[in-house]
């Protein structure tokens, strides 16, 4: 069967209102017409680009109109097999695949620690936060530790192991990686062997690290 062919074409919504202006030039956002299986949508680009013309993007706005193609590429071979192409499917999609695995690997394990803390009924519980800027679960984490002396009698078993596995993946390379990088094979296999180096050399360790990342970022996935 001859392959689908996939086209999408960057360019500025200029039926909307420009934002602001830059020395006397409008500026438009950047959005992406996507043609696959003879449909089309458009969908707005995720790096909120404002740009006069297309040709006046500087090269740093260039090279992420790339990425950004190549990642809306991806998401639409993934979603290949359905009939028809929906906007807010893949707009869903997008903003989901392109959220870091560090974000999504810390949201699960926040949700651990804030049913632990509802479960100890401490008096200190209404004073631990669990959202907002500068949220990190290892400093929320080591906050609990000094509020809740016996926090860990609540949290689940597994709770060490996850955060040994989020240590890992935050010392690795690949830290900054994003969902979409997840369906990358090649990726993973740096990731397992970055894995083998942190825990140094040990495979059952890393493995069973590897493991539980994955686990987390499918189980997002599923629900797309």
């Amino acid at each position: 069967m001859k392959e689908k062919l996939i086209t999408i074409k960057p360019f500025l919504n200029t039926k909307l209102s420009p934002n602001g202006a830059m020395l006397g030039q409008k500026l438009y956002p950047l959005y992406y017409q996507i043609t696959y299986n003879r449909n089309n949508t458009q969908i707005k680009s995720a790096f909120e680009i404002y740009l006069n013309t297309i040709a006046s993007a500087n090269s740093s706005e260039k090279n992420l109109m790339q990425t950004e193609i190549k990642n809306l590429e991806k998401i639409v071979q993934m979603n290949s097999k359905a009939k028809t192409i929906s906007l807010a499917g893949i707009k869903t999609k997008h903003a989901f695949y392109l959220k870091p695995i560090d974000e999504i690997v810390q949201e699960v394990m926040i949700q651990k620690i804030q049913r632990a803390v509802s479960q100890s009924n401490s008096e200190f519980q209404n004073c631990i936060k669990f959202e907002g800027v500068g949220i990190n679960i290892l400093l929320l984490h080591k906050a609990t530790k000094l509020l809740i002396e016996n926090i860990n009698k609540f949290l689940p078993e597994d709770f060490k192991t996850c955060l040994d596995s989020y240590k890992a993946f935050s010392k690795s390379h690949f830290s900054s990686a994003r969902v979409i990088n997840w369906f990358d094979d090649t990726f993973k296999n740096e990731l397992k062997r970055e894995f083998l180096s942190y825990f140094e050399g040990n495979q059952k360790e890393a493995e069973k690290s590897f493991i539980i990342i994955d686990t987390i970022v499918a189980e997002r996935i599923k629900f797309l």
